[in-house]
């Protein structure tokens, strides 16, 4: 890794002490680094905790919206729903009573068309009689 030239005795214990004062430093700075690097680390999660909460708590205002909007919105096709059925009860009722009333009429007409049928049959007999009666009358006066 490093390479040393040895000039004299002198140098070669000045540059081995320089050298390793160099790689203490070298040393010190690296335990740094090391200790440093987990609170770095447990900065940038604690950071990213805190956007992953943002961003629950974004989904969970979002989700009520929705479910809130939803709810409203079966409320009203619940009232909607509830209006046609009364509308359509009270359809029921006006066509039943109308439909009561066709029959009652249909009944009554039945009964008033057998009265006059009697009625006629029976001026007809009459009519009838009255004929023979003046047939014979009138046989009777040319005989």
């Amino acid at each position: 890794m490093f390479s040393l030239r040895v000039r004299s005795g002198c140098d070669a214990k000045g540059q081995k002490h320089h050298l390793q004062d160099k790689l203490d430093q070298m040393d010190k700075c690296n335990k740094l680094r090391i200790k440093a690097l987990p609170e770095s680390f447990n900065g940038a999660l604690t950071d990213l905790k805190a956007i992953a909460r943002e961003g629950h708590v974004l989904v969970v205002q979002n989700v009520k919206k929705v479910r809130e909007d939803v709810i409203q919105k079966i409320e009203e096709l619940h009232e909607d729903m509830e209006k046609e059925v009364v509308a359509l009860e009270h359809n029921y009722y006006s066509l039943h009573k109308k439909v009561d009333i066709i029959v009652d009429v249909v009944t009554k007409y039945e009964t008033l068309y057998e009265a006059l049928l009697l009625k006629v049959a029976t001026k007809f007999d009459e009519n009838n009689m009255s004929l023979s009666k003046i047939d014979t009358m009138l046989v009777e006066l040319k005989g």
